[in-house]
């Protein structure tokens, strides 16, 4: 899955099963990334800078504006 970011800057998800292929494709392309994490089965995104629940961002990026402005 790919979530649009800004300045050109996209997330992308995969299995780790497509991950060596994900990276290979980007790679061709002379692409530069960095992986950030993994999605575990408690539903955390973990690295060592951090840790957040899938449930909360996705609530966030959906609801976001309106919490803002109301």
């Amino acid at each position: 899955a790919l979530f649009g970011e800004s300045q050109s800057r996209i997330v992308v998800s995969c299995s780790k099963e497509k991950l060596s292929e994900v990276e290979n494709l980007i790679k061709s392309m002379n692409c530069p990334y960095k992986k950030l994490g993994e999605v575990k089965t408690n539903m955390e995104i973990k690295n060592l800078n951090l840790k957040v629940n899938t449930k909360e961002m996705k609530e966030s990026w959906e609801n976001g504006i309106n919490k803002h402005f109301n």
